[in-house]
């Protein structure tokens, strides 16, 4: 440490912690929430220095990727046409990566051995099936990579957010139960609006 700052994970001057008071620090009961919010902002500003976003999306690009989903949905409209119920895909056979090579092989021995065919069975119908579905897939395969990537960036722009705010709102409640002026009000805000937080149950008196 060196004399009069604080080193290692944050450059925070010392002397801040008393110079909002001068030379003579104040009650205890206003110091308290002082002193928390200096060790929150501390952190905050440690917190700072592992932000993974930082940027804005305009409302022009807002605007361009709606545009685009809508576009996607439209030209492929005459194909997502299907909305399965949640029992219809569980019974349902699936396809994927490994299965989509058996199933191209199956048919294809099926296409150069008509004899073996069932005549129940139009090979026809299989076939463009298998075809729509190994293009939808790799379709999906792109769209699914996207995804996780808009899911990554927000995930991590709200994680930043409401780890900012969980420091004010901690902040706001040391200085309320400190009494400090304007405090209460805030946190009697915030308190009913806190994740997880129940809503106080309202007693019906029985009917006589």
């Amino acid at each position: 440490m060196q004399h009069g700052r604080i080193v290692g994970f944050a450059e925070a001057p010392f002397e801040e912690f008393v110079s909002v008071f001068g030379e003579t620090l104040p009650p205890w009961p206003l110091l308290v929430p002082f002193a928390l919010t200096f060790i929150y902002n501390l952190k905050n500003r440690i917190m700072s220095s592992k932000n993974r976003i930082s940027t804005v999306i305009t409302p022009e690009q807002v605007q361009k990727s709606t545009d685009a989903i809508l576009a996607f949905k439209a030209n492929l409209n005459n194909v997502l046409t299907i909305s399965l119920a949640p029992e219809e895909r569980r019974k349902m056979l699936k396809m994927g990566n490994k299965t989509l090579s058996f199933v191209e092989k199956t048919l294809e021995y099926a296409r150069h051995n008509p004899s073996l065919v069932p005549i129940f069975m139009d090979l026809e119908e299989p076939i463009k099936d298998y075809e729509l579905a190994a293009i939808l897939y790799d379709i999906f395969q792109q769209l699914n990579t996207l995804i996780t990537s808009v899911e990554d960036a927000g995930m991590a722009a709200g994680s930043e957010a409401y780890e900012a705010a969980l420091i004010f709102y901690h902040t706001v409640k040391g200085a309320s139960r400190s009494s400090v002026p304007g405090s209460q009000a805030i946190y009697d805000d915030l308190s009913q609006r806190f994740p997880g937080q129940r809503k106080a149950k309202t007693f019906t008196p029985p009917q006589p």
